[in-house]
């Protein structure tokens, strides 16, 4: 019963379903009457509450499908008047009332009393939660220390500080702070002592040079420069520099596994590695991969307080190269400060300088329209604390000690509701659900080409739905085909076709003639004139690329807007003798191949 209210409590205000529950309380089975007990579990708590005092809210478990809600107050939760106070603090630091600052922050540390949720099991939810507010605490309190330390106070600072950087010897703000406490309280030789052990210690543990914070301190107290440093340095200064992501979409409906996925882990790798989190999107174009990484970076942005960056990496983009990683790095690290004179030369010096200055960070990072794994390593950091969102078109673009989330088409209900919302409102009746599931359908559930759909509608106030689908229905290979530079989908499409090799080309054009129900490599043999293997290579060529699917075990298909964009470049490419001989070839091969039926019992 307390690993439910745990979880609850982990999601106030949101619904959690029974599924989850399951997963949650038995990660590695549940009994077959696990569901049954979830629901005895939340009867108990039911039953709990109700013999609370009078003042509890009568409704306070619900029953919302698919599971429960527990409902929470703005001012029951120890951890909402957390946020509220560090909200309050860095307001009144940003306006320069150091004061009130000071004593918001030290207000929010009185709340811990002990680590949260420390009786109740290790189950997935819990222990995020403890993960999240154990990093906000720490983050919190070097923010109070660093308002302190502008302040003048001294009293207390490095004893605080001191057991605080045993505990974390390489989080380099909190030695840079132990630093300036000791050298405010005349201990010179110890502050520029615990330097040097610094240096020595992420040289020998994880390879890299102090950042940027420490070296300033350490040269500043070499110059004997005074602490605090004059009010002009102090304030809001740089202080929303790195919030670079781009605006989430205005319409985001459905992947929530895909999601819960990203959020399950966001402090940290795989279990037992010590770099940074990685996880590669990767999915056929269109379908939504970009979206989803920004829109899972803005939720988790809060738990990266170092920044965030955003790099579009152009692997696949009309008109332009993809970025090279010397280029890359180059404006990664001018986004954190790097002036054009101080920028190395070397692609590898550029790694090594970039590495080194997230150390100690925690930054989110995307890393958007990937080519492949040899464009994203050297932009990756060496060390935790920092997670890294991937998305590609290339499911070759994953990393050994990374996570992979592939995206197909949405389920056809999440996209119904996704081209529902992106139109006016006043353009939704009772008649509509109809034409919406055929619009859908035309679309290939894919987000982007819905997203293009509703555009469309909502530009010509005079259309209603059914005359879209009409529409749709009498020229979707027009629209869709790979000359109509006006639909991004098809462009997209397009431009992934002309990245591939020659070869990979050639048999994508005969499979637009004859891929229907699919196909296996010695029908792809036959098509293109090649030994069996060297056909089944080049189908997993094109699965890497996402550009056809696999939805039996050694047999092939397109998407259907994909299969239209390959018979468009069969008609454009290949001679009309070329494609009837094709045709023919595979005709006959699948009839030779036929099963022969056995002759019926006498």
């Amino acid at each position: 019963m307390r690993a439910v209210l745990s979880v609850l409590l982990t999601h106030p205000n949101q619904v959690v379903s029974v599924d989850r529950f399951v997963d949650e309380l038995w990660p590695d089975g549940g009994p077959a009457a696990a569901r049954g007990q979830v629901h005895d579990y939340v009867s108990r708590l039911r039953r709990a509450f109700r013999s609370a005092p009078t003042e509890a809210p009568a409704r306070r478990l619900v029953t919302r499908k698919p599971g429960y809600l527990l409902e929470v107050g703005e001012e029951e939760l120890d951890r909402h008047r957390y946020e509220r106070l560090l909200a309050d603090a860095r307001s009144a630091r940003e306006s320069n009332d150091l004061q009130t600052s000071l004593k918001c922050y030290r207000e929010a540390d009185r709340l811990w009393r002990g680590g949260p949720f420390s009786d109740v099991p290790p189950i997935s939810s819990v222990v995020a939660a403890q993960t999240a507010l154990a990093e906000l605490r720490l983050i919190s309190r070097e923010e109070g220390y660093e308002t302190a330390l502008d302040l003048g106070v001294e009293e207390g600072l490095v004893t605080e500080l001191s057991r605080l950087v045993e505990a974390y010897p390489l989080r380099e703000r909190l030695v840079a702070q132990l630093m300036r406490a000791l050298y405010r309280t005349g201990r010179t030789a110890d502050a520029l002592g615990l330097a040097r052990r610094t240096r020595r210690r992420l040289a020998e543990e994880i390879g890299a040079d102090p950042g940027p914070e420490l070296r300033h301190r350490e040269l500043a107290i070499l110059r004997g420069e005074p602490d605090p440093p004059p009010p002009a340095a102090r304030g809001r200064a740089g202080a929303a520099a790195l919030a670079q992501l781009p605006a989430d979409v205005p319409v985001f409906i459905g992947r929530r596994a895909e999601l819960e996925q990203l959020r399950a882990d966001p402090n940290g790798g795989p279990r037992g590695s010590h770099g940074p989190s990685i996880t590669v999107i990767d999915g056929m174009p269109g379908v939504g991969k970009t979206a989803l990484a920004v829109h899972a970076a803005h939720s988790l942005a809060p738990m990266y307080p170092d920044g965030q960056l955003f790099l579009d990496l152009h692997g696949h983009t009309e008109g332009l190269e993809p970025l090279e990683p010397g280029e890359a790095l180059g404006s990664l690290l001018r986004r954190l400060g790097v002036s054009e004179p101080q920028m190395p030369p070397t692609v590898d010096e550029r790694a090594a300088l970039y590495r080194g200055l997230l150390t100690g960070r925690r930054m989110l990072i995307v890393l958007d329209n990937a080519l492949a794994s040899g464009q994203v390593a050297p932009l990756l950091p060496g060390a935790g604390g920092s997670m890294v969102i991937v998305t590609s078109r290339s499911r070759s673009t994953g990393f050994h000690h990374g996570r992979s989330l592939t995206l197909g088409a949405m389920p056809r209900d999440e996209a119904a509701e996704l081209m529902r919302l992106s139109v006016p409102e006043d353009r939704i009746d009772d008649r509509t659900r109809e034409h919406i599931a055929e619009a859908v359908d035309l679309c290939g559930a894919l987000p982007l080409a819905l997203v293009i759909c509703a555009s469309r509608l909502g530009a010509h106030s005079t259309w209603s739905f059914e005359y879209l689908v009409d529409s749709l229905r009498g020229w979707r290979r027009e629209l869709m085909g790979a000359d109509a530079p006006e639909c991004p989908v098809m462009a997209s499409v397009e431009l992934s076709f002309q990245r591939l090799a020659p070869e990979e080309r050639r048999l994508y054009r005969f499979l637009g003639i004859g891929s229907e129900p699919g196909v296996d490599a010695y029908e792809a043999a036959v098509l293109i004139g090649v030994e069996p293997d060297r056909a089944r290579y080049l189908l997993d060529r094109l699965f890497e690329a996402h550009l056809l699917d696999e939805p039996a075990e050694g047999r092939y298909a397109f998407h259907e807007l994909l299969r239209l964009h390959a018979l468009r470049a069969a008609e454009r490419d290949l001679s009309e003798a070329e494609r009837r001989s094709a045709a023919d070839r595979l005709r006959e091969h699948r009839r030779r191949s036929r099963p022969v039926a056995a002759p019926p019992r006498r």
